[in-house]
């Protein structure tokens, strides 16, 4: 039986084909990792906004009594508008650039030439500078 079903030829798919389903699911599965990278990405910065967002600052009081003390604490925040100036302009040094566009194959790009220096001629020999004896 299972050698029937291997020699059955009535449903055969080209190779063509396969190389054509192939490449849109590679095309399609790209595109999409493409997409989900871009919104984690985008969450992980909302995340970021969110924490940095959040007031940090704190006091404790210091105590004293029966002849002991313990010092008190404190800290204080910047203001959320600045801390989040701050970060974005954090992110905004990390984001990746995409590289220039390069040059077709086969062509290069067009350099002007540096002037050139005037030569002396063949039988002149340029003047020196040495003192005199």
């Amino acid at each position: 039986m299972l050698k029937d079903l291997w020699l059955d030829e009535s449903g055969a798919v080209m190779s063509a084909e396969t190389v054509m389903i192939g490449t849109v699911c590679v095309v399609g599965a790209v595109t999409g990792l493409n997409a989900a990278s871009h919104a984690v990405n985008e969450e992980l910065k909302d995340l970021s906004r969110a924490i940095r967002s959040l007031d940090q600052s704190y006091t404790i009081q210091g105590h004293s009594g029966c002849g002991a003390m313990t010092a008190g604490s404190c800290f204080q925040q910047k203001p959320v508008g600045e801390a989040l100036h701050d970060l974005d302009v954090v992110i905004g040094q990390c984001e990746v650039t995409p590289p220039a566009p390069a040059e077709p194959e086969g062509q290069t790009p067009h350099v002007e030439p540096a002037p050139a220096e005037p030569m002396p001629p063949e039988n002149q020999i340029p003047p020196t500078n040495t003192p005199s004896a």
